[in-house]
């Protein structure tokens, strides 16, 4: 049984590609969007053509990940399809996600790293074979969700906690994704109840305006406006852990 969990748990990962292939490639309704699109782009012209909603309000300090003490400020952030929902039966429980940088609009995945590395079908399992960058990628890859990602939300008990026991305490991952985890580590959330951190998401309820309102701040100030964002954050007891960037700027700043 532990066996056939674990096959289970990393089938998720194959699911991740075929979705980041299908976004990668997408060329939009009109197939109009330029050759140099980003993946942000794509996605955000995917949703338009298929009358979809994205939830960008799901905690994603374990999706960046850096090198112990190296943490200034959040550079990735979450996408997931669809918004959250309370129906008992048709439940469009944000299981696909993507992880994108904010500034590049490119998926962090690791995929990134697999398909550099692939032999006969089958993927290299050696971290040593392994660039920093492509283990940076593999630490903070998206992960398909088997239960429901609770976010900013209130679920029913039926779902509150099928997110902590499918994709949370899952199977052991690979070695190749244990070392990658362990030499790129997490900063705690802000409103952590063990250690409160300094990680709040950029990206939250503003979805593209926060951003843009980031893309905006030049990258020397980047870290100083982290700093102002991540106290006006806690001087709210984490009631705006996931308000967005945007609207933090709209409160305090003026461009």
């Amino acid at each position: 049984m532990k066996l056939e969990g674990k096959v289970l748990h990393l089938f998720r990962s194959y699911l991740d590609r075929t979705y980041i292939q299908y976004i990668r490639n997408y060329d939009g309704k009109q197939h109009n969007l330029p050759r140099n699109a980003s993946d942000y782009q794509r996605f955000l012209q995917s949703l338009k053509d298929n009358n979809l909603k994205a939830d960008y309000q799901t905690g994603v300090n374990y999706h960046n990940r850096t090198l112990k003490g190296q943490y200034k400020y959040t550079e990735n952030m979450k996408v997931q399809l669809t918004q959250d929902s309370k129906k008992d039966k048709n439940n469009d429980a944000r299981m696909i996600e993507f992880i994108f940088n904010i500034q590049t609009g490119q998926t962090v995945s690791e995929w990134n790293a697999y398909d550099k590395h692939m032999h006969n079908g089958k993927i290299d399992p050696n971290p040593a074979d392994y660039t920093e960058k492509e283990l940076y990628q593999i630490a903070n890859t998206e992960s398909f969700n088997y239960g429901v990602p609770k976010g900013k939300y209130e679920l029913s008990a039926e779902y509150d906690s099928t997110h902590n026991k499918l994709d949370i305490h899952h199977p052991q991952d690979p070695v190749l994704r244990d070392v990658a985890t362990h030499k790129y580590v997490s900063e705690r959330d802000v409103d952590d109840k063990k250690k409160s951190g300094n990680y709040v998401n950029i990206v939250g309820a503003g979805g593209e305006k926060d951003v843009k309102a980031w893309n905006k701040i030049p990258d020397r100030e980047k870290p100083k406006k982290y700093k102002g964002y991540v106290k006006w954050v806690k001087d709210s007891h984490g009631a705006r852990a996931f308000s967005g960037f945007n609207e933090y700027i709209k409160e305090n700043e003026k461009y």
